[in-house]
């Protein structure tokens, strides 16, 4: 029965709201008083809400044109010879040029190979999450089921057809050749279940929602939490100290709580999210773990942008993750003030950057803090924007 309350009960921002019995978390870490308020101004024919709807829209009835995507389509053959189980090759690594083989692969921070795009499930896997979430907004928005039809297949192909499915494991993520079979570091790439989970949560209200597939596909989400919460490479991400450990944290709490866990969530969030906040953060707000990439900007809004999902879910369940401090320092405000200086060229950004990224990144977490932290001082740094590197540019 606690189970069950729990399922029915869906806390929202500052807010209860009582949804239907088959419902979860269903916004995970969207706002849904700021899509309310979207919808109503494209009802209204607010200029710049219509063009984000006539967006979502393109983009939406475009992948009602589109096949199916499955792991299984594959040409490569994971080692244990099942094409179900996921495979990928680590981005950074190349052939050995003093080696007649190239074997071991050497690492190349920062560059990443280009027979990577070879290992199709990487490439399948991210159109799959950003499709249901496109379908989910679309379909939140228009109340048009072809959207949830289109959704209901592809799920079916990916994660339940005995055929397609594929098996609730990361086994063979990311391996280097002449090194390893599969490394923990593969499991970022099922990051984007959080996008995906907020898609579903969203097409599950319709009437042409297939109630069987949502059933399988949280006993799939269910497996694969226990998979990474038990197996050596899921151990061995969740004691990551960088980035990788935020984006652990990040899926186990979206899955946890899609599947209406909500102790377990907590107890992710205290045993592990906030001892990283600690860890991962030094009393300056700095990441130095991030920083000490080539990719020292994309890495330490990565990392920042992981913490921020998971203070988003928090909030859901009544934790309160923007103001967790500990000796006078209020942990992610400081991530985020940190950069403060930066965007104002008040400092120099003095790291590693080795390819051009937008300082528009930065952004989103910016309209958070001033809308949390209850200052427009952020807004107006937004309003400043300006390179600051020869490849952080506005």
């Amino acid at each position: 029965m606690k189970m069950k309350k729990y399922i029915l009960i869906i806390l929202f921002v500052q807010s209860c709201l009582l949804l239907p019995a088959q419902s979860t978390y269903r916004y995970l870490s969207l706002d849904i008083n700021k899509m309310e308020q979207t919808k109503k101004a494209i009802e209204k024919g607010d200029p710049i809400a219509t063009n984000y709807f006539k967006e979502i829209k393109h983009n939406a009835d475009y992948i009602l044109t589109q096949k199916p995507y499955s792991v299984t389509f594959k040409s490569q053959i994971p080692p244990s010879g099942d094409k179900h189980d996921y495979i990928s090759i680590g981005p950074y690594w190349w052939p050995d040029s003093s080696k007649p083989d190239g074997i071991p692969y050497i690492r190349k921070d920062g560059h990443v190979n280009p027979k990577r795009s070879k290992y199709s499930d990487p490439n399948s896997l991210h159109k799959l999450n950003t499709s249901i979430h496109t379908l989910g907004i679309a379909y939140y928005i228009t109340n048009d089921d072809k959207y949830v039809i289109c959704a209901n297949k592809l799920l079916y192909v990916f994660f339940i057809d005995p055929k397609t499915r594929m098996n609730p494991n990361l086994n063979f993520g990311q391996f280097v050749p002449g090194m390893n079979q599969g490394r923990q570091f593969g499991i970022i790439e099922t990051t984007g279940f959080r996008e995906l989970l907020e898609g579903v949560a969203l097409l599950s209200d319709s009437k042409s929602w297939s109630q069987k597939n949502f059933k399988q596909l949280k006993l799939w989400m269910r497996n694969y939490l226990n998979w990474l919460t038990n197996s050596s490479l899921g151990i061995k991400e969740r004691n990551a100290r960088n980035n990788h450990g935020t984006h652990y944290d990040e899926q186990c709490i979206a899955i946890s709580l899609f599947i209406g866990n909500v102790e377990e969530t907590k107890k992710i969030i205290k045993e592990y999210t906030i001892p990283r906040l600690e860890s991962h953060i030094k009393p300056d707000g700095s990441q130095p773990n991030e920083l000490s990439r080539t990719k020292s900007w994309n890495y330490t809004n990565m990392n920042l942008d992981g913490f921020v999902k998971v203070a988003l879910m928090a909030e859901k369940i009544d934790i309160d993750l923007w103001h967790y401090q500990k000796n006078g320092q209020t942990y992610i405000k400081s991530m985020i003030d940190w950069f403060i200086p930066y965007l104002r060229k008040e400092k120099l950004w003095k790291w590693k950057q080795i390819h051009k990224e937008s300082i528009t990144r930065i952004q989103p977490v910016l309209e958070l803090a001033a809308d949390r932290y209850d200052d427009d001082s952020y807004m107006e740094v937004i309003k400043n924007f300006q390179t600051i590197h020869e490849n952080i540019v506005f």
